[in-house]
């Protein structure tokens, strides 16, 4: 994480330093609205076959666009961009001629404030095909966690059935008094975007995708690694359209 901040902070420099060399720069603000697909990639010893699944999200902010040279242009952007991931269990056992059977659905939304950093390269300058890269760093603001769970054993009369809404909290460790339908992540995340678009005048519509590199799984009650590790994926859709120049 230290070495993605690290990179941040080198390419904001030299960007910065690029745009104060350019004397002709241009310099345009827009809106920018969008959806995301997001899902984790988990690794580890404890992850028990989990199987995270993709999600719906929407992303929504503002973008500048700082023209370097003909071609290329520097992109930051301030976003609202929802992430997460979604986990279903199910199955049944037998114990003693007794089956119960069960199933879990629970989806993780973090809601993040975003500041992606983008070069994007134009084929015509101010219209054509893009490609685009960049570092990203965002801080989670809010989320939540709902969940349905279920528990039927016909030979026993139970059926049992629970929904409801859990709650998302931000530590990089987690309480000794953790409650049920709890959950905790790391607050801050860094990673790479990105992609291709394409440009028309103002108009802008790209696709990327958001390579996560912070570890959003917070250490346990003890300070201990958990021994799992879940990386933020994102496929992005975004339109921008920009205001004028100076």
């Amino acid at each position: 994480m230290k070495n993605v901040f690290s990179a941040f902070l080198l390419i904001t420099g030299l960007a910065g330093a690029a745009t104060t060399a350019q004397a002709q720069s241009t310099i345009s603000f827009g809106p920018r609205i969008g959806g995301n697909l997001a899902t984790v990639s988990l690794s580890g010893d404890n992850i028990d076959g989990a199987n995270p699944k993709q999600i719906g999200g929407f992303q929504f902010g503002v973008t500048a666009d700082i023209n370097l040279t003909g071609h290329l242009a520097l992109q930051p952007s301030l976003l609202f961009s929802q992430k997460g991931f979604k986990v279903e269990e199910s199955g049944s056992s037998t114990n003693n001629g007794v089956t119960a059977t069960y199933s879990d659905k629970r989806t993780l939304k973090i809601n993040y404030l975003e500041l992606p950093l983008n070069f994007v390269y134009t084929s015509g300058g101010d219209h054509g095909l893009q490609v685009f890269a960049g570092p990203y760093l965002a801080l989670g603001v809010s989320g939540s966690v709902p969940y349905e769970s279920s528990m039927v054993i016909p030979a026993i009369f139970v059926d049992k059935h629970e929904s409801g809404t859990g709650t998302l909290n931000f530590a990089n460790q987690e309480p000794s008094n953790l409650k049920d339908n709890e959950t905790y992540v790391r607050r801050l995340d860094a990673g790479f975007n990105g992609g291709v678009g394409y440009r028309q005048g103002p108009f802008q519509v790209q696709v990327s995708y958001g390579l996560g590199l912070g570890n959003i799984v917070p250490n346990d009650s003890q300070g201990q690694d958990q021994g799992v590790s879940a990386h933020n994926r994102v496929l992005q859709l975004s339109a921008n359209y920009f205001f004028g120049g100076k």
